[in-house]
């Protein structure tokens, strides 16, 4: 299923070949709404092109058709600022730390960005902490053996013994991820590799194939897990991005967002974030919760004043 994020960056270039395009058939050539697709183009005109910024994307709706005028640029090759090239380097480097030789021709990317920010064969990136059993789990996913781990999920006190069937490391912007088969759980779950304290590679093969399009890591909540309804209004709606929701619907330029969470602490953070752009609807307790820390930060904050 194509991501909201996934969609807006497929939507400008496809905008840019067709100037003018009606909003109707942009929601029909992406399979959403023309509500969401008034709601994301509205969020696109606050981005920009360059990855450093500079500048936004000019783009029109009028009378529903739509026009971007940022295609000269976008047209024109990547010009990467050192600092922008370095960080495409270390951001190349972790991937390939986490694939290996499996994709040969991610070595010759980070190669020829190296080349072109300057930065010879000399120039190592240093890692500062382990690689979180990366290298057992790779050859644990090739043979296509069953792993034991010691893992700490997010409500345990002390790592448990969780015996998995490898599929696929992830590397996201938050983490890096093992997505397995729990043979204890009988189903598919997600695990973060800094919370694996150990890894033992066991000789009973895998029996459980991965499906065939397996989704990005995202969290599963558990049964007991508690309810939550956000209404988001435009300033807000890409903190629609951050939780694994399941209802997701944009009606009158509102995100309608639910989901299941455990971590009512985090999702009350979420929605601090987002200021009075964020209606909780339910449940009660969050919004208590999310009372309670808004005037815990406003009297922190006029404490600090007074000092």
């Amino acid at each position: 299923m194509t991501t909201r994020v996934e969609r807006m960056l497929n939507m400008v270039p496809w905008v840019i070949e067709r100037p003018g395009v009606t909003l109707d058939e942009v929601a029909t050539a992406f399979g959403t709404s023309v509500d969401t697709v008034r709601s994301e183009l509205t969020d696109l005109m606050y981005c920009g092109p360059r990855l450093g910024g500079g500048w936004e994307f000019q783009l029109e709706i009028v009378d529903d058709r739509v026009t971007v005028t940022a295609a000269d640029e976008l047209r024109r090759p990547l010009r990467l600022r050192p600092d922008e090239a370095l960080r495409l380097v270390l951001v190349l480097t972790a991937a390939q730390r986490i694939v290996g030789d499996d994709l040969p021709g991610l070595a010759s990317a980070l190669a020829k960005v190296r080349d072109a920010a300057g930065l010879d064969e000399s120039a190592t990136v240093a890692v500062v902490d382990d690689d979180h059993h990366l290298s057992t789990l790779r050859e644990a996913i090739r043979d296509g053996h069953v792993v034991e781990l010691d893992y700490l999920g997010r409500k345990d006190d002390t790592a448990q013994r969780r015996r998995v069937e490898p599929w696929r490391l992830d590397l996201t912007p938050d983490g890096q991820y093992l997505q397995a088969h729990d043979l204890d759980r009988d189903g598919h779950r997600v695990f973060r590799l800094d919370r694996i304290a150990t890894v033992t590679v066991t000789e009973d093969p895998v029996t459980t194939s991965a499906p065939d399009e397996l989704p990005p890591p995202a969290w599963v909540p558990d049964d007991d897990a508690v309810r939550a309804v956000l209404d988001l209004a435009g300033p807000a709606h890409f903190l629609g991005d951050y939780v694994r929701a399941d209802v997701d619907r944009t009606t009158d330029g509102v995100r309608h967002v639910e989901l299941r969470t455990d971590a009512l602490g985090w999702l009350a953070e979420l929605v601090l974030a987002g200021g009075a752009a964020v209606t909780v609807v339910e449940p009660p307790g969050l919004r208590d919760l999310v009372t309670r820390r808004a005037r815990a930060g406003l009297a922190a904050h006029d404490r600090h004043r007074r000092h």
